[in-house]
């Protein structure tokens, strides 16, 4: 138990302390004569105190001192006059130990209960007494202080009054929906009223006896709020509905905690409901049409005036709350509200969602109110009446009222209530002439529930080139573990399900509502035996080995991979006329819907560095473009052969805000990251404004990081194949949700002729100068560097490829090419460099120094201005980037 106790007696701070303070009286029985005779002042008393602490706002502390009980609020102090007494002591509790008047008296036994549990504390005979142990205190009787959590109860000489507590003090009320802020009729409009036709002085329902001409109110739509702290009690307090001039509204306001969410005393989300019920003290026939207009003596301005909640006197909202009433009594002499069908019987179920009887099963074990919503009602209840009426009784069903009390051992009961209603004209459904069975509504009690035996988890993969195939769970000896007699009965009742919860979502397969159980139900399913031959229900369920669930046409629009639980039951539907739905056998099967790791599908090419984290692309021109190619970056693995590596997809992260590394590719913006996608089958265009240098003779950017490739294992899957019926956002949805990411991976970006070189060789063996011939001319290369043919002359190199520098190999009719480039030069220069093409530019260093093509040895031959000079050459690609050479020469 926390330490964090709260005494039920109190003369002190009443504070959310962890212990608690008493005063009171002792040695008063001199003064039980005077007392006795002063109650009528007493009550007085207490009732002034508690109108003014009620318009303080709350308690924060009492104190007893000279004869008068002082109660402190935040806004001011209130005061009553106590009887007189003598001999005050001070009770405290901490934890367990008691202390008077500052010195331990001893220890209390509170007990294990739950934590956070309040000790209740009281006084008998002027005893004090701890969870009923007395502590051999005596503390008098005549004045006592209760704690009650978020109230504090005085009570002197019998004469009691509850106090709010700070801590339960109400800081805000807020509107949830401001479009239904006003009490309306039932269905939105005006609320509709008329006078009663006829009387019905033996009416039974709650509202009793109705008198000719009396008015009647249909019903009226109620008005959520939410309060702040979200445990305030409203429930618990004076609600009125006050105009911006001060005037009450004459309707009577109550709250309940919104139990569509939940049920409890004070709501824990802070939701409440708030109904309106016309105060017909002072409302009659004659101003209900005008008693709530802006402007009640105008014969044509009907405008509704405009409210605010007010909590114990004190307005909490905005003046958004209104009250439309028709301006007429409804105009038909004579309205039944009859013709009842199940859907129009609804209630709350457990997880406070609204249901009618038509599509769900009345509860067992307790009470449900059955509502009914109609603007001409007056009021209604239920009875059973008939043959119904001895089948209630056989099974203990009772009809209170609008509330349905269903016991258990009532489990798949089927009963028809007659349902009573009286309208705001007064005419009465079914009337007193009708024949039995007049208004009644059939209801079916929720049936019994067996213990499930649950199998082990089934696990689905989605397989790219099958992904519609069929799951298959296999049931083992799962039915051997239920009686013979419920496996004899499920086979006489033939009726099987295949179900999952009502709020499972994103299962593969769908589902639909089965009204006769109330129970989302997968069909198309199919049941085998351990031959493969096809098991029926009429067969001993001991034979039935596997079933599966076809896939194909019937995936749920909201599928995606993850963990769901399916149950196979077995009901004993239609097996008598008045009981049905129970259970006989149920198997719970947990199923794990899972797609292939990225990894599993592709693997990595050469390419890759030795830790498969980084790809070396080399940039491809694509005419002028640059750009780079992943197609060969995966191979499908054999496990996945039918995996298509052309349709896996590549996202690129923006190096810096809106810098894209390429142009091409869809963008988008996801958890604060820009990103674009491209499928791996369209080569990537690079932007070259941010991947290349100002100079245009580098790389500024050589490395994207943070990369992934993604790959859906519905590919080539059609939204017809997987549902006839999805929508198009159905079918994106699912494929982004079956969507499988690589792991992060980086890309070393190269250019085009990274790499690129040239030499003079001599034997193989490289020069560091080159030494001219007589005619100035340089060896053109030869050889491929072997034994048989060595180097010689002058030669490029690119990766593990060579061109020799020789006039043949140069032009639009070159004999070889460098590594898949055509290279150019200044002889047959081209204008306009596209794709695989390469302008080489070969110059002196020196002023006066020229570089050309000998036509008769096909030697480069280069006239230099002195002994020695440098061979610069330029290469440029189609991309627009420049590689820069040189070499020594020397005469």
């Amino acid at each position: 138990m926390r330490k964090k106790y709260l005494s039920a007696l109190l003369f002190g701070a009443l504070l959310f302390a962890s212990a608690g303070t008493f005063t009171s009286c002792k040695d008063y029985d001199d003064d039980i004569n005077n007392l006795s005779q002063r109650v009528d002042q007493i009550a007085s008393d207490l009732a002034d105190l508690e109108t003014k602490v009620n318009a303080l706002g709350c308690v924060e502390s009492i104190e007893f001192s000279d004869g008068k009980l002082i109660v402190h609020t935040p806004n001011g102090d209130v005061s009553a006059a106590m009887p007189e007494c003598t001999g005050i002591k001070e009770v405290k509790l901490e934890g367990n130990t008691l202390y008077v008047d500052g010195v331990e008296a001893g220890k209390v036994e509170l007990g294990s209960g739950e934590e956070g549990q309040i000790p209740v504390i009281t006084v008998k005979d002027g005893k004090l007494y701890v969870n009923d142990q007395l502590m051999d205190i005596e503390v008098g009787s005549n004045v006592v202080l209760v704690d009650n959590g978020d109230t504090c109860t005085i009570t002197v000489d019998g004469q009691s009054v509850t106090l709010m507590k700070n801590a339960a003090q109400l800081s805000s009320i807020a509107i949830e929906d401001l479009e239904k802020a006003d009490f309306t009729s039932i269905s939105g409009g005006t609320i509709q009223w008329g006078l009663a036709k006829k009387a019905t002085p033996d009416w039974a329902g709650e509202k009793g006896a109705v008198a000719m001409n009396q008015l009647l109110i249909g019903q009226i739509a109620t008005v959520n709020v939410q309060v702040t702290p979200a445990d305030y009690d409203l429930g618990a307090q004076k609600l009125t509905l006050v105009d911006s001039r001060g005037n009450v509204a004459p309707v009577i306001i109550t709250a309940e905690a919104n139990n569509r969410l939940m049920s409890r005393a004070a709501s824990a989300n802070g939701s409440w409901t708030l109904s309106a019920t016309i105060d017909q003290t002072k409302v009659n026939e004659g101003n209900i049409a005008k008693a709530f207009d802006y402007d009640p003596e105008s014969t044509w301005n009907n405008a509704p005036m405009a409210y605010t909640l007010c909590v114990n006197g004190k307005p909490f909202t905005t003046y958004d709350l209104a009250v439309q009433v028709n301006d007429t009594q409804v105009s038909s002499s004579s309205i039944y509200v009859s013709g009842l069908i199940p859907r129009d019987l609804k209630f709350i179920d457990e997880d406070g969602r609204e249901q009618n009887a038509q599509v769900a099963k009345i509860p067992v074990g307790g009470d449900t109110e059955l509502f009914i919503e109609d603007d001409n009602l007056y009021d209604y209840y239920y009875t059973f009446e008939g043959t119904n009426k001895s089948l209630a009784e056989q099974y203990g069903i009772i009809a209170n009222g609008k509330t349905i009390t269903v016991p258990a051992g009532a489990e798949g009961v089927i009963i028809d209530v007659t349902v009573h209603t009286i309208s705001i004209t007064g005419h009465v459904w079914p009337a007193a002439n009708q024949p039995v069975g007049t208004n009644a509504v059939r209801l079916e009690i929720a049936g019994s529930e067996v213990a499930a035996e649950t199998l082990a988890a089934t696990t689905h993969q989605i397989v790219p080139g099958d992904a519609l195939k069929e799951i298959r769970v296999d049931f083992g000896d799962i039915f051997s573990k239920f009686p013979a007699a419920n496996r004899e009965a499920a086979r006489r009742s033939g009726q099987f399900y295949v179900t999952e919860a009502n709020t499972q979502t994103g299962f593969l397969v769908k589902s639909t509502l089965n009204l006769s159980i109330n129970k989302q139900t997968i069909s198309n399913v199919q049941y085998f035996k351990a031959d493969g031959s096809v098991w029926t229900s009429s067969e001993d369920i001991l034979d039935l080995s596997y079933m599966t669930l076809n896939v194909a046409g019937n995936v749920a629009g909201d599928a995606k991979p993850g963990d769901y639980t399916l149950e196979f039951i077995a009901i004993d539907e239609n097996n008598t006329p008045t009981v049905s739905g129970n259970e006989l056998i149920k198997v719970t099967i947990p199923v794990s819907i899972e797609t292939p790791a990225f990894a599993d599908m592709f693997e990595k090419d050469a390419n890759w560095n030795d830790a498969k984290d980084t790809y070396t692309a080399r940039i491809i021109a694509n005419g002028q473009n640059a750009t780079l190619r992943y197609i060969n970056a995966f191979e499908k693995t054999a496990a996945y052969a039918d995996a298509e590596t052309s349709h896996i997809g590549i996202v690129f992260n923006a190096l810096e805000y809106n810098q894209y590394p390429i142009n091409n590719g869809t963008e988008y913006v996801t958890d604060n990251v820009q990103a674009v996608t491209t499928p791996i089958s369209t080569d990537v265009e690079l932007n070259k404004s941010v991947v290349y240098n100002d100079d245009m003779d580098a790389l500024e950017v050589n490395k994207l990081e943070g990369m992934r490739a993604y790959y859906n294992v519905f590919d080539n899957v059609i939204s017809s194949a997987m549902n006839p019926s999805m929508t198009i956002d159905e079918y994106n949805a699912i494929n982004q949700a079956f969507t499988v990411v690589s792991d992060p991976f980086n890309t070393e970006i190269k250019a085009s002729l990274d790499g690129v070189s040239i030499a003079y060789y001599i034997d193989n063996v490289k020069q560091t100068n080159v030494t001219l011939n007589s005619d100035n001319t340089i060896t053109k290369g030869s050889g491929d560097g072997s034994d048989g043919a060595k180097y010689n002359g002058l030669i490029f190199h690119l990766g593990n490829d060579e061109l020799w520098a020789t006039l043949d190999n140069f032009g639009a009719s070159a004999a070889d090419d460098l590594d898949g480039f055509t290279l150019y030069t200044a002889s047959s220069p081209l204008t306009s460099l596209t794709n695989n093409n390469v302008n080489v530019l070969f110059e002196g260093a020196n002023a006066g120094e020229s570089v050309m093509w000998n036509t008769t040895n096909k030697n480069l031959q280069f006239n230099i201005a002195s002994d020695t000079s440098t061979l610069n050459i330029t290469l440029k690609d189609a991309t627009g980037i420049e590689y820069k050479l040189s070499v020594k020469v020397q005469k």
